[in-house]
Parts: structure tokens; C-alpha cells; sequence
């Protein structure tokens, strides 16, 4: 092998990454504009999700756990279709990221020093721009442009391209033919393609975006280079060291002597309150004793956790005591109970009125927190690794967020307050929230027209026949990339309800 031959490969492999980054920033731009743009949030985000899942993991992601991370952004995109939410869009930015770092830094260790290094390299892509300039610039291709290609060449493409080209239109004209929903389709599409081809608008945020796009994909796919060495938020968390040992355990014991002694005081009251009568304080409203306590308790039990954190993460020799062992574990015990006091306190307020989108997610978190201190309690029983600990943390919480983001929290919440209305005609029923949980509330509050006992039940109907032929204009005007198919089947069984009227 001779010395040209040799030098020859990087530039053909140069040549090549960069044929390939140009490529993936058209098409994110393109694609990006075509799916977003004059559209309200929708299926086409999630159409433009898997999109750029599916270029990282072509590019370069083609380990176990990128793959496992295209597997659950499929299905979240696919629930972006259904019902766009945070905590989906939170699972779907957490995926690609993954991806990202699967793609440009797998050769960093799996976990965070990889992903946190994808962070890092998303912050730097604006700096990217000169370098990709400077890249391009010096390609062969860029600088020979078509200018080389003969017409043999042109013809020989068009040789390629047209037979898939040809078959992909008769097998369209002929199946169109025999299906009447699948050629209007196709007409949509051609027609909206034409569309936006034929009436591209310059305008300053149509600019903007693909500015932003366009940054976007040179940060993912000129992604720039690691740190030779680990970046100091990466590096393992060193152990809190103390000149005096002996001063160290005696003051952590006494710290978890007090704070039992303290937290056994509050849940024995709350076991009194709570747990034994189930009922509120003399002189004590619902209202008051719910805000007054959640927030404050919530508050303790986290700093409780940070506290633990704190005192297990010093030398193995001061915490690796039985007692201080046992007194950290039976903190943690009595930190559960208090949460168990925070959740019966929400259901003794969602009794007393009603329940909320917002006290499920409080409720959701108190469980993650539970979780929080089980983990925890695992660590200390082995021996404090902080950061095992905090992936742990992490990762229960991307699982908490991947399940909410298929569940119908507005409905359920809908549905429970109807349902303990018509149990208990004493109740009072929130109509105002229930149209302002969206298409959730939409099913309730038919069922309240139907049983109306007030002149806010009654009021409930007029506003359902605005929304109803409010939705009718949507729909008739709605674009396939604005779908959200919870909300439309909720729309079309409001507006046959509402023919009813």
C-alpha cells in the first residue's frame, strides 16, 4: 500500500461525514418547517420526533440502548398523535437527547458522563456554525458542485430514481382507485405539498425558525468534540472527609436522636387526627388544614432527604455504625408516614370538595418521593453512593413521567367530581373547571346537562353547544399535523350529542 492510497481514506471519510451532516440539516430544516410551521402542536411534532430519532440512530446510534431509546420515542410520539401533554414532550426531549449522546459520544462511558456531555454539546451548537463553515468549505463536492457532473452521469441518475419513482405512481393511481379514503388522501397530501412548495412565505418567524432548525441539526450532526479528559460534573463525588471522626459520629447521632424525636411528635398527632378519626381538628377547616400542611410537610420531607444525604455521605467510618444505621432507617420510616399524612390530608380535601389535575400530580409526586426514600434507605443499608443514588432518582422519575403521558388525568379527574356529584345532590360541582379542563371535561359535562339541578347545570349546556359548534369549525378546517385524536373523538361525540339539543 503506498502513501497516496493511505492518505487518501480519512479525506474520503471527512468527505463522507460531512455529505452526510449536510444532508441530515437540510432535512431537519426541511422537515422541521414542513411539520411545525403554520400548524398548531400536534401529531406533526410527533411526526417530527421520530423523524429525528431515526436519523440519529442511522447516523451513528446503533448500540443496544439506542435502539431500546428509538423503541419508547416511538411510542411517544405515537401518543403525541393521541394527546399532546408536558410530561410527553419532557420523555421526548429526555429520548433524543439520549439518543444524541448514544450518536455523538458513545464513546464516553454509558450514563451520565455520556448524556450530560450531550447537554453540553446542544449548548455549544451555535458555536458549531464556523467549524461546519469551515468544513464545507473545504469539500470537494461543495467546491465542484454539479459542475462535474457530466450528462452521462445526470442520465444514470435519473436511470436510478425512476423506476421507484414510476412504480410508486401506478401502484398510488391503481390502489387509489380501489380505495376511495386512500386517493383522497393522497389528494390532500399532493395538494399540500404543492401548497407549500408554491407559497413559501419569507416572513421574520418563518426566517427565525430555520435559523433555529438549522442550528439544531449542526449541533446534532456536527456534534462538537468531547473533553479529553471528564468534565469535573462528571467525575465521582468524593466523600465528605472530617479532621475529627470521633466529633462527626456524635453529632450525626445526636442529629437523628432529635429529628425522630420530632417526627414521631407529628405523626402521632397525625395519627390521632388522621389515621384513627379520619376527620379535621376542632375549628379547623378543610381548606386550612390541606394548604397549611401539604406545603409545609412536603417541604420537611425533602429536606429530610437532603439531610440524610448529607450525613451518609461522609467517611464510611463515621456512618457505618449499627445505631446510626438503625436511627437514619427509622427517619426514614417515620418520613414515609408523613407522606402517607399528606396524602390522606389531599383525600380528606378532595371529599370535603372536589379533586384536580393538580392534586393527582401532587399525589404522583408524594409516590416518586416515596420512592426517593426507599432508594435511599438501600443506600444506606450498602453504604452511600451518591451517584447511584441520584441515577436511581432519575431514572424513577423518567418512569413516572413515560406512564403519565398516556393517561387521561383531565377525564378521570372529570368523571370523579360528576360521579360524587350525582352520588351526594348536596355537593357543590365546579362547572367552570370542568370546561376549563378541555376535551377531558367534555364527556362530564354532557352528564350534567343531562341531570342539570341549577342555573350553573343549565349554563353548562348553552357553553357546550358553543363549544360543540366551535369544535365543527376546527375540524372541518384542521390539518392532518394538528391531529390529537383524544380530543377529536371527544369533539365528534360532543357535536352528535349536541344535534340531540
Amino acid at each position: 500500500m503506498d502513501s497516496t492510497t493511505y492518505d487518501a481514506r480519512p479525506r474520503e471519510r471527512e468527505e463522507i461525514k460531512i455529505a452526510i451532516a449536510s444532508g441530515a440539516v437540510v432535512a431537519v430544516t426541511l422537515l422541521g418547517d414542513f411539520l411545525c410551521w403554520g400548524a398548531a402542536p400536534g401529531a406533526g411534532l410527533g411526526v417530527f420526533a421520530a423523524c429525528l430519532g431515526m436519523l440519529l440512530v442511522a447516523s451513528a446510534a446503533r448500540s443496544k440502548v439506542g435502539r431500546f431509546a428509538l423503541a419508547l420515542l416511538a411510542a411517544s410520539c405515537a401518543q403525541m398523535a393521541v394527546d399532546l401533554c408536558f410530561t410527553g414532550l419532557v420523555v421526548a426531549g429526555a429520548l433524543l437527547l439520549m439518543l444524541f449522546g448514544e450518536s455523538a459520544y458513545g464513546s464516553l462511558p454509558l450514563g451520565w458522563a455520556r448524556w450530560s456531555e450531550a447537554v453540553f454539546g446542544l449548548l455549544r451548537g451555535p458555536g458549531r456554525w464556523l467549524g461546519f463553515g469551515v468544513a464545507l468549505s473545504r469539500s470537494r463536492a461543495l467546491a465542484a458542485g454539479t459542475n462535474r457532473m457530466t450528462g452521462d452521469q445526470i442520465a444514470m441518475l435519473g436511470r436510478i430514481v425512476m423506476p421507484a419513482a414510476s412504480l410508486a405512481v401506478v401502484f398510488g393511481i391503481v390502489l387509489g382507485f380501489g380505495n376511495a379514503i386512500l386517493a383522497e388522501w393522497f389528494s390532500r397530501a399532493t395538494a399540500r405539498m404543492w401548497r407549500w412548495v408554491l407559497h413559501l412565505d419569507f416572513s421574520l418567524g418563518r426566517v427565525a425558525l430555520w435559523a433555529a432548525l438549522a442550528t439544531f441539526g449542526v449541533a446534532l450532526f456536527w456534534p462538537a468534540p468531547s473533553a479529553t479528559e471528564p468534565r469535573w460534573w462528571s467525575r465521582p463525588i468524593r466523600r465528605w472527609l472530617r479532621v475529627d471522626r470521633s466529633v462527626a459520629f456524635w453529632q450525626s447521632l445526636l442529629v437523628l436522636v432529635a429529628l425522630n424525636a420530632i417526627f414521631f411528635a407529628a405523626n402521632t398527632i397525625d395519627a390521632v387526627y388522621l389515621w384513627h378519626h379520619a376527620a379535621f381538628p376542632s375549628g379547623m377547616t378543610a381548606s386550612r388544614f390541606v394548604h397549611e400542611g401539604v406545603h409545609s410537610l412536603i417541604g420537611a420531607v425533602l429536606l429530610a432527604a437532603l439531610v440524610l444525604t448529607i450525613i451518609f455521605q461522609q467517611d464510611a467510618e463515621v456512618v457505618g455504625a449499627r445505631w446510626l444505621k438503625a436511627l437514619a432507617l427509622a427517619w426514614i420510616v417515620q418520613n414515609v408516614a408523613l407522606i402517607g399524612s399528606v396524602l390522606l390530608r389531599l383525600k380528606l380535601y378532595v371529599e370535603a370538595y372536589q379533586l384536580s389535575e393538580l392534586r393527582v400530580f401532587v399525589g404522583c409526586f408524594l409516590l416518586l418521593v416515596a420512592t426517593g426514600f426507599a432508594l435511599l434507605a438501600w443506600q444506606v443499608v450498602r453504604g452511600m453512593k451518591l451517584g447511584q443514588l441520584l441515577r436511581s432518582n432519575a431514572l424513577a422519575t423518567f418512569a413516572l413521567f413515560f406512564v403519565l403521558q398516556f393517561a387521561d388525568v383531565a377525564s378521570a379527574v372529570a368523571n370523579y367530581n360528576v360521579a360524587q356529584w350525582l352520588r351526594d345532590p348536596r355537593r357543590t360541582l365546579d362547572v367552570e373547571y370542568l370546561e376549563s379542563l378541555g376535551a377531558g371535561g367534555w364527556r362530564a359535562l354532557v352528564v350534567v346537562k343531562q341531570n342539570a339541578r341549577d342555573s350553573d347545570s343549565r349554563q353548562a349546556a348553552v357553553d357546550l353547544r358553543e363549544i360543540a359548534t366551535r369544535e365543527r369549525f376546527r375540524i372541518e378546517r384542521q390539518d392532518w399535523r394538528e391531529t390529537q385524536t383524544r380530543r377529536d373523538r371527544g369533539a365528534a361525540r360532543l357535536i352528535a350529542e349536541s344535534a340531540k339539543w
